[in-house]
């Protein structure tokens, strides 16, 4: 099943409101672009999501007083108790908290905005300057297994194998996201080359490693 498709079936079934909807769509999605950007498969991040309807009823099950639509009632869970029973079967090994969390990058209190900003830029120009074994020094550990030297190559030359020069980058987008405990900068981006577009998502760990790299 295609990323979107995979989304757009969760959120058909989510019973609550249009601007719910949407704000777990994004989430749904940034969480699937994470994982992706670690290099892992399509496949084996949305078996680990579950199938559509399940995760789709899970939000329902759980949504907060008043947002949700199902017949016979309101939820009778509260954001509190949600939290707390998804942390208490967590720490049992019972339940994954598949959905990130998300906030605006200016409100963390470990990313510097300009910081990452700076450093996304840097990286962005050494990837067009075709700098590969400097930007491996970027990488972290994790990443630097399945996504080193060579694999940077290929990523370049599958969007297209002559981008020409550097030309201009348009507006950067940050947001923190927070998954198992740890905190991430996701940065992306759109940058005109001589003779293609190209959209750069990275994620950054909280040592401003590159702990996601996607390029399209």
């Amino acid at each position: 099943m295609e990323r979107k498709e995979y989304v757009r079936q969760v959120v058909r079934r989510l019973q609550c409101s249009p601007k719910k909807k949407r704000e777990i769509e994004k989430q749904l999605d940034s969480h699937i672009g994470i994982g992706l950007g670690e290099g892992r498969q399509l496949e084996e991040i949305l078996a680990e999501m579950g199938e559509p309807g399940e995760l789709a009823q899970e939000f329902n099950d759980n949504f907060e007083e008043g947002e949700g639509r199902r017949a016979g009632g309101h939820r009778k869970l509260t954001v509190a108790a949600v939290i707390v029973l998804a942390v208490l079967a967590a720490a049992a090994g019972t339940l994954y908290w598949l959905l990130p969390k998300e906030k605006d990058i200016s409100a963390s209190a470990v990313f510097d905005p300009a910081y990452v900003e700076s450093r996304a830029e840097e990286v962005i120009r050494l990837f067009g300057e075709e700098e590969y074994d400097t930007l491996d020094g970027y990488l972290s550990e994790e990443v630097r297994r399945v996504f080193g030297v060579a694999e940077m190559g290929m990523a370049r030359e599958f969007v297209s194998p002559d981008w020409g020069e550097f030309r201009s980058m348009g507006n950067i987008y940050m947001t923190e996201i927070s998954e198992k405990g740890k905190s991430y900068a996701v940065v992306q981006v759109n940058v005109s080359f001589e003779k293609v577009s190209v959209v750069f998502t990275l994620t950054f760990n909280e040592a401003m490693e590159i702990d996601g790299f996607y390029v399209k």
